[in-house]
């Protein structure tokens, strides 16, 4: 800890934070990590450490939503596959069959 008073530090964190700019707030903190107490340094990385796992929470969830997505868009493109397949074989049945009326 240096000699920057953790009062000062608290008012300039409270008015970052009355600004509403999360992002500053949370620099300030990064920037300022080595002057505050011991702590509150471990209140500061426990709560990054929170977001962090609550932001990668949400990207998995984010991930598992995007592939049942494409599975299920796979799964509708192999029904249409398969229904074109069908229609093609049944077009080429009719065909042979005029074709062997013709001869």
């Amino acid at each position: 800890m240096t000699n920057i008073s953790f009062s000062y530090l608290y008012q300039e964190f409270v008015e970052l934070l009355s600004k509403g700019d999360e992002n500053e707030a949370k620099q300030f903190l990064v920037d300022h990590f080595n002057d505050l107490p011991k702590d509150v340094q471990d209140d500061i990385i426990m709560a990054f450490f929170e977001e962090g796992l609550s932001l990668a929470a949400i990207e998995a969830d984010e991930i598992d939503k995007f592939q049942k997505e494409r599975l299920e868009e796979v799964e509708v493109l192999e029904k249409i596959k398969k229904s074109l397949e069908d229609k093609i074989k049944l077009i080429d049945l009719k065909k042979e069959a005029t074709d062997e009326a013709k001869e």
